[in-house]
């Protein structure tokens, strides 16, 4: 039995009580992936072609990738709200630095979402809009090491590896770069 399909039945049988508890399995299976991968992607194209499939013959999935594609396809025209530095970690709810923090991480919730649905649907629509908000995050985002604030850019780190397809090469190269450079202040 290949690992990667017995995952996948696992999956469709558990029983998931919670949004949180789906999202984080969704997140496991994708880190699995990403890890079990050769490449950098999370998904392969025939990786997401089991992921399109589970979503339509699985209830549970489908309902779970419905709450993405909404949100997907709400955040088609948005406008990203990068920030030079997320500042949360020990500071008070009213610091200005961590008001405009917690306005910009929302994008990270657009971001996944338009992954998903790009992952799902190969719909150019949802890459192209992720791709100009990771652009604009890695133009903005200095890393500042701190592991606390840099935590909440998973999402767009999981999105990159979805929608990497649509990037240029050289856009691939500027968003490579800006990940390692995170990736090394945090050692």
């Amino acid at each position: 039995m290949n690992s990667k399909s017995g995952l996948l039945r696992t999956l469709e049988r558990l029983d998931r009580h919670s949004m949180a508890r789906r999202l984080a399995l969704l997140t496991g299976l994708l880190v699995w992936l990403g890890l079990r991968s050769l490449n950098a992607m999370p998904f392969t194209p025939a990786q997401c072609q089991a992921l399109a499939s589970m979503v339509r013959s699985n209830p549970d999935a489908a309902k779970l990738y419905r709450e993405f594609q909404r949100l997907a396809d709400a955040s088609l025209a948005d406008a990203p709200h990068p920030v030079r530095q997320i500042a949360t970690a020990g500071r008070l709810a009213s610091d200005p630095a961590k008001v405009e923090s917690r306005r910009a991480l929302a994008d990270m919730k657009k971001i996944e979402a338009l992954g998903f649905a790009y992952a799902v649907t190969s719909g150019t629509g949802y890459g192209t809009a992720a791709k100009r908000m990771i652009l604009d995050w890695s133009a903005t985002y200095q890393p500042s090491g701190q592991p606390i604030d840099e935590t909440k850019l998973q999402p767009l780190f999981a999105a990159y590896g979805l929608t990497r397809p649509v990037f240029t090469e050289m856009e691939r190269h500027s968003v490579e770069s800006w990940l390692r450079r995170i990736a090394q202040r945090e050692w």
